[in-house]
Protein backbone atom coordinates (compact mmCIF):
# COMPACT_ATOMS: atom_id res chain seq x y z
CA UNK A 1 0.00 0.00 0.00
CA UNK A 2 2.68 2.73 1.36
CA UNK A 3 4.80 1.39 -2.15
CA UNK A 4 1.75 2.38 -4.12
CA UNK A 5 0.86 5.46 -2.74
CA UNK A 6 4.91 6.34 -3.30
CA UNK A 7 4.34 5.54 -6.63
CA UNK A 8 1.49 7.96 -6.90
CA UNK A 9 2.63 10.87 -5.04
CA UNK A 10 5.47 10.42 -7.42
CA UNK A 11 3.69 10.50 -10.36
CA UNK A 12 1.69 13.66 -9.06
CA UNK A 13 4.98 15.91 -8.58
CA UNK A 14 6.62 14.46 -11.78
CA UNK A 15 3.70 15.70 -13.80
CA UNK A 16 3.21 19.24 -12.28
CA UNK A 17 6.53 20.03 -12.65
CA UNK A 18 6.91 19.15 -16.28
CA UNK A 19 3.58 20.60 -16.42
CA UNK A 20 4.85 23.90 -15.18
CA UNK A 21 7.75 23.75 -17.14
CA UNK A 22 5.88 23.49 -20.09
CA UNK A 23 3.58 26.44 -19.05
CA UNK A 24 7.20 28.75 -19.17
CA UNK A 25 8.31 27.63 -22.75
CA UNK A 26 8.72 29.68 -25.24
CA UNK A 27 10.27 29.81 -29.12
CA UNK A 28 12.62 32.07 -29.99
CA UNK A 29 14.59 33.22 -33.28
CA UNK A 30 18.45 34.07 -32.78
CA UNK A 31 20.04 35.81 -35.59
CA UNK A 32 22.27 38.85 -35.95
CA UNK A 33 20.13 42.68 -36.09
CA UNK A 34 22.72 42.98 -39.20
CA UNK A 35 23.15 41.25 -42.12
CA UNK A 36 25.13 42.03 -45.54
CA UNK A 37 23.52 42.07 -49.36
CA UNK A 38 24.95 38.66 -50.93
CA UNK A 39 25.94 36.94 -47.80
CA UNK A 40 23.98 33.67 -46.54
CA UNK A 41 22.47 35.13 -42.90
CA UNK A 42 22.60 32.37 -40.01
CA UNK A 43 19.56 31.70 -38.35
CA UNK A 44 18.34 29.59 -35.32
CA UNK A 45 15.13 28.59 -33.88
CA UNK A 46 14.97 27.14 -30.36
CA UNK A 47 12.06 26.23 -28.00
CA UNK A 48 12.52 25.85 -24.24
CA UNK A 49 12.66 27.63 -20.82
CA UNK A 50 15.05 31.03 -21.93
CA UNK A 51 15.00 32.23 -17.70
CA UNK A 52 17.28 29.02 -17.05
CA UNK A 53 19.19 28.51 -20.39
CA UNK A 54 16.76 25.27 -21.18
CA UNK A 55 16.99 24.43 -24.59
CA UNK A 56 14.87 21.34 -25.57
CA UNK A 57 16.02 18.76 -28.38
CA UNK A 58 13.76 19.27 -31.41
CA UNK A 59 12.46 15.61 -30.88
CA UNK A 60 11.38 16.66 -27.58
CA UNK A 61 9.46 19.65 -28.53
CA UNK A 62 5.82 19.60 -27.17
CA UNK A 63 2.59 18.20 -29.85
CA UNK A 64 3.51 19.56 -33.30
CA UNK A 65 6.06 22.36 -32.75
CA UNK A 66 8.91 20.44 -34.37
CA UNK A 67 6.19 20.90 -37.95
CA UNK A 68 6.69 24.79 -37.56
CA UNK A 69 7.51 26.95 -40.66
CA UNK A 70 9.74 29.67 -40.77
CA UNK A 71 9.20 32.84 -42.95
CA UNK A 72 11.26 35.70 -43.97
CA UNK A 73 9.86 38.59 -45.11
CA UNK A 74 11.78 40.92 -47.76
CA UNK A 75 11.83 44.20 -49.09
CA UNK A 76 9.85 44.68 -51.84
CA UNK A 77 9.27 40.75 -52.92
CA UNK A 78 6.34 38.29 -51.18
CA UNK A 79 7.19 36.48 -47.72
CA UNK A 80 9.74 33.07 -48.57
CA UNK A 81 9.62 30.15 -46.55
CA UNK A 82 13.24 29.07 -45.54
CA UNK A 83 14.35 25.17 -45.12
CA UNK A 84 14.94 23.98 -41.61
CA UNK A 85 17.82 21.69 -40.66
CA UNK A 86 17.51 19.00 -37.16
CA UNK A 87 20.43 20.24 -35.36
CA UNK A 88 19.99 18.60 -32.11
CA UNK A 89 18.88 21.31 -30.03
CA UNK A 90 17.20 23.57 -32.69
CA UNK A 91 16.47 24.23 -35.93
CA UNK A 92 18.95 26.07 -37.75
CA UNK A 93 18.32 27.68 -41.48
CA UNK A 94 20.00 30.69 -43.52
CA UNK A 95 19.24 33.14 -46.73
CA UNK A 96 21.20 35.61 -48.22
CA UNK A 97 20.06 39.24 -48.49
CA UNK A 98 20.22 40.33 -52.11
CA UNK A 99 18.72 43.79 -51.31
CA UNK A 100 19.24 46.99 -48.69
CA UNK A 101 16.25 46.87 -46.04
CA UNK A 102 14.77 45.22 -43.20
CA UNK A 103 14.22 41.67 -43.61
CA UNK A 104 12.03 40.38 -40.74
CA UNK A 105 11.86 36.33 -39.78
CA UNK A 106 8.54 35.05 -38.85
CA UNK A 107 7.45 31.97 -36.93
CA UNK A 108 3.26 31.18 -36.65
CA UNK A 109 2.14 28.37 -35.52
CA UNK A 110 -0.92 26.99 -33.73
CA UNK A 111 -0.45 24.57 -32.02
CA UNK A 112 -2.29 21.13 -32.61
CA UNK A 113 -2.56 19.70 -28.89
CA UNK A 114 -4.47 22.12 -26.01
CA UNK A 115 -2.07 22.77 -22.99
CA UNK A 116 -4.45 21.65 -19.98
CA UNK A 117 -7.33 23.71 -21.21
CA UNK A 118 -5.61 26.66 -23.34
CA UNK A 119 -5.34 26.74 -26.81
CA UNK A 120 -1.68 28.02 -27.95
CA UNK A 121 -0.77 29.68 -31.00
CA UNK A 122 3.20 30.51 -31.11
CA UNK A 123 4.65 33.23 -32.46
CA UNK A 124 7.96 34.39 -32.77
CA UNK A 125 9.63 37.18 -34.86
CA UNK A 126 13.56 38.38 -35.45
CA UNK A 127 14.55 41.68 -37.56
CA UNK A 128 17.90 41.45 -39.70
CA UNK A 129 18.83 45.23 -41.23
CA UNK A 130 20.85 45.68 -44.42
CA UNK A 131 22.47 48.68 -45.96
CA UNK A 132 20.44 51.15 -45.06
CA UNK A 133 19.14 52.16 -41.50
CA UNK A 134 16.00 54.48 -41.56
CA UNK A 135 13.82 52.38 -43.94
CA UNK A 136 10.59 51.13 -42.44
CA UNK A 137 10.56 47.09 -42.49
CA UNK A 138 7.15 45.30 -44.49
CA UNK A 139 4.57 44.72 -41.77
CA UNK A 140 4.54 41.49 -40.45
CA UNK A 141 1.62 38.55 -40.96
CA UNK A 142 0.87 37.60 -37.54
CA UNK A 143 -1.97 38.62 -34.74
CA UNK A 144 0.21 39.57 -32.46
CA UNK A 145 3.92 41.14 -32.65
CA UNK A 146 6.53 42.86 -31.25
CA UNK A 147 8.43 45.47 -33.22
CA UNK A 148 11.34 47.70 -32.46
CA UNK A 149 12.67 50.51 -34.82
CA UNK A 150 15.95 49.98 -33.64
CA UNK A 151 19.06 48.58 -36.34
CA UNK A 152 21.40 48.16 -33.44
CA UNK A 153 21.29 47.75 -29.25
CA UNK A 154 23.49 48.45 -26.66
CA UNK A 155 24.30 47.64 -23.24
CA UNK A 156 22.62 50.90 -20.97
CA UNK A 157 20.90 52.62 -23.69
CA UNK A 158 17.25 52.66 -24.23
CA UNK A 159 15.22 49.88 -26.21
CA UNK A 160 11.36 50.96 -27.64
CA UNK A 161 9.17 48.19 -28.25
CA UNK A 162 5.93 48.05 -29.60
CA UNK A 163 3.03 45.76 -29.61
CA UNK A 164 0.23 45.33 -31.81
CA UNK A 165 -2.97 42.73 -31.79
CA UNK A 166 -4.57 41.97 -34.99
CA UNK A 167 -3.11 45.21 -36.43
CA UNK A 168 -3.61 47.37 -34.04
CA UNK A 169 -1.56 48.58 -31.46
CA UNK A 170 -1.91 47.05 -28.07
CA UNK A 171 -1.95 49.24 -25.12
CA UNK A 172 -1.87 48.10 -21.21
CA UNK A 173 -0.10 44.63 -22.13
CA UNK A 174 2.81 43.06 -20.04
CA UNK A 175 5.53 42.04 -21.77
CA UNK A 176 7.88 40.10 -19.81
CA UNK A 177 11.86 41.21 -20.46
CA UNK A 178 14.59 38.46 -19.80
CA UNK A 179 18.20 39.03 -19.23
CA UNK A 180 21.11 37.11 -20.59
CA UNK A 181 21.21 35.78 -17.42
CA UNK A 182 17.46 34.72 -16.69
CA UNK A 183 16.24 38.01 -14.53
CA UNK A 184 12.94 38.77 -15.10
CA UNK A 185 10.93 42.41 -15.24
CA UNK A 186 7.67 43.14 -16.31
CA UNK A 187 6.87 46.31 -18.20
CA UNK A 188 3.75 47.61 -19.98
CA UNK A 189 2.51 49.94 -22.35
CA UNK A 190 1.16 53.08 -22.66
CA UNK A 191 -1.55 53.85 -24.32
CA UNK A 192 0.17 53.71 -28.12
CA UNK A 193 1.22 50.41 -27.42
CA UNK A 194 4.72 51.20 -26.46
CA UNK A 195 7.30 50.33 -23.95
CA UNK A 196 10.98 50.85 -23.38
CA UNK A 197 13.54 49.17 -21.07
CA UNK A 198 17.15 49.78 -20.53
CA UNK A 199 19.30 46.79 -20.56
CA UNK A 200 21.97 46.22 -17.77
CA UNK A 201 24.62 43.26 -19.70
CA UNK A 202 25.20 42.33 -22.86
CA UNK A 203 24.19 39.25 -24.97
CA UNK A 204 20.36 38.28 -25.63
CA UNK A 205 17.33 39.45 -24.26
CA UNK A 206 14.25 37.83 -25.09
CA UNK A 207 11.28 40.21 -25.01
CA UNK A 208 7.69 37.95 -24.73
CA UNK A 209 4.18 39.22 -25.13
CA UNK A 210 0.90 36.64 -24.27
CA UNK A 211 -2.62 37.43 -24.81
CA UNK A 212 -5.19 35.94 -23.39
CA UNK A 213 -8.82 35.59 -24.79
CA UNK A 214 -11.03 33.92 -22.47
CA UNK A 215 -12.99 32.02 -24.85
CA UNK A 216 -14.56 28.63 -25.00
CA UNK A 217 -14.87 25.92 -28.20
CA UNK A 218 -13.11 23.05 -29.60
CA UNK A 219 -9.86 22.32 -30.65
CA UNK A 220 -9.58 19.27 -32.82
CA UNK A 221 -12.50 17.96 -30.88
CA UNK A 222 -11.19 19.09 -27.56
CA UNK A 223 -12.70 22.18 -25.70
CA UNK A 224 -10.86 24.66 -24.18
CA UNK A 225 -12.05 27.82 -22.28
CA UNK A 226 -8.86 30.24 -22.95
CA UNK A 227 -7.00 31.14 -26.43
CA UNK A 228 -3.54 32.16 -25.98
CA UNK A 229 -1.47 34.15 -28.37
CA UNK A 230 2.41 34.41 -27.69
CA UNK A 231 4.93 36.56 -29.39
CA UNK A 232 9.00 36.39 -28.49
CA UNK A 233 11.33 38.76 -29.71
CA UNK A 234 15.02 38.24 -29.17
CA UNK A 235 16.96 41.12 -28.94
CA UNK A 236 21.42 40.59 -29.28
CA UNK A 237 22.68 43.39 -27.00
CA UNK A 238 26.36 44.72 -27.39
Amino acid sequence: MIRHLLKFLTAILLFTAVSDSASAHAIWIETSANGVKGKPQQVKVFFGEYTKANRDTVARWYSDINKLSLWVTQPGKPEKQLQLTDSVDFYAASFTPDADGVYTLVIRHPLKDLFRTYKLEYNAMAPVWVGAKSVTATPVKADITLTTPANQFKQNEKIALVVHFEGKVLPEQEVEIVSPTGKKETVKTNKSGALEFIPTESGRYLTEVIYRNKVAGTHNGKAFDTHMKIATLNIPVL
